[in-house]
């Protein structure tokens, strides 16, 4: 799946490259950062969920 991806990824960026605009590239971008951001922060959030969980059934 990662591979996959990241394939999709680099494709998208060699046409991006190969257009004359170069700003769609920089919001292409942006659009991609915020979403490994939300889920980075999503995986944060249900690890502590899950963590804080477990432990109170330890207690």
């Amino acid at each position: 799946m990662y591979r996959r991806i990241t394939k999709s990824l680099r494709r998208r960026l060699d046409q991006v490259r190969t257009r004359a605009e170069r700003g769609a590239s920089t919001v292409e971008w942006v659009i991609i950062t915020a979403c490994l951001v939300a889920i980075a922060v999503g995986l944060v959030v249900l690890i502590t969920s899950v963590v804080n969980n477990r432990s109170a059934g330890i207690f």
